[in-house]
């Protein structure tokens, strides 16, 4: 029989059924953080967090959230994961915008819930790390993303890369670090041969944010 798990980045709790079941609330470090293509970690804390292009730092912007592993049931392995965001504001939007997607990549496993700059990543391949789910969020032109949640629905690549994170039901180490990040590179934000210099971003809540956190679901069966 499958069985549902929601792991949280902040105190949310998921209704439990007979079907599923739902593990304890997991508290975020408040380690999720922006970090962009200079190496910065722009705070550690913050409520939100730009995923995009930003005309202040010059640089993309990727959000890196951490998740702390669950131990699976007895006899169970994963066989798709989803991700849900709250997005809070849309893109900038200007006449003639390219169009652009936020990708979402597995990066790492660690015992520590430390975000690192080399977490950073922009563009459309980073093979340093596993894509999850393509096109997660897409902009389009002058159309912005719409603001609310947004939730990937069940991916069983992202399930088969949560997978390699475990050994006989339990976490290798202690947490998940998973990436948003635009599919285009910053330096790529071009029109007509020139840089756009307008921010190209979303806005996404982070485990900090007083409503909507983002969570990532875990759907297991029988081996």
């Amino acid at each position: 029989m499958k069985q549902t798990m929601v792991v949280i980045t902040a105190l949310v709790m998921a209704m439990s059924s007979s079907r599923a079941e739902t593990l304890k609330p997991v508290v975020s470090s408040a380690k999720d953080q922006q970090v962009c293509g200079n190496g910065e970690l722009v705070w550690v804390g913050q409520t939100t967090a730009r995923v995009g292009f930003d005309t202040v730092t010059r640089m993309g912007s990727a959000l890196i959230a951490v998740f702390k592993l669950p131990d699976l049931p007895q006899g169970e392995t994963i066989k798709s994961a989803s991700l849900a965001v709250n997005i809070i504001a849309p893109q900038s939007i200007h006449p003639g915008d390219l169009d652009w997607n936020v990708d979402v990549y597995g990066v790492r496993s660690s015992d520590t819930e430390a975000v690192l700059a080399s977490d950073f990543f922009d563009g459309a391949d980073d093979v340093k790390a596993t894509k999850v789910i393509d096109n997660f969020v897409a902009i389009k032109g002058s159309t912005p993303a719409a603001a609310g949640i947004c939730d990937s629905g069940k991916s069983e690549t992202f399930g088969a890369w949560l997978q390699t994170l475990y050994a006989d039901g339990a976490p290798k180490q202690k947490y998940a670090i998973v990436r948003l990040n635009p599919d285009v590179a910053f330096g790529d934000f071009k029109k007509g041969g020139q840089y756009q210099l307008s921010s190209k971003f979303l806005q996404i809540g982070t485990g900090d944010h007083a409503d909507v956190k983002p969570s990532l679901t875990i759907t297991t069966g029988s081996k």
